[in-house]
């Protein structure tokens, strides 16, 4: 099994449900990814990261995990999530 953070930590043949578990939303719209950044759960948070969790999803509030972990002071959170809305952007840089 690859180490987390390598991009392929999760079986091929699991993505797509990898995929539908990270996009769900309770009633306050928040995404499993901002339930994670709200108690500075970042080792699970890099798990949703790399199973293609919306890391700029907005909440009813339109709060996204970053200020939600900034929020609450959460450090090693709000460290992941920058490193991986860093690599976002660069990427949508590329494309367009």
């Amino acid at each position: 099994m690859p180490l987390p953070g390598t991009g392929d930590y999760l079986p091929q043949t699991s993505r797509a449900f990898s995929y539908c578990v990270c996009c769900y939303r309770n009633a306050k719209q928040w995404t499993p990814l901002d339930c994670c950044a709200s108690v500075g759960m970042h080792k699970s948070a890099v798990v949703l990261l790399e199973a293609d969790a919306p890391v700029d999803a907005k909440d009813k509030r339109r709060i996204t995990p970053l200020q939600l972990a900034c929020g609450e002071g959460h450090k090693e959170m709000v460290e992941v999530l920058l490193r991986f809305e860093i690599v976002l952007s660069l990427l949508r840089q590329s494309i367009v």
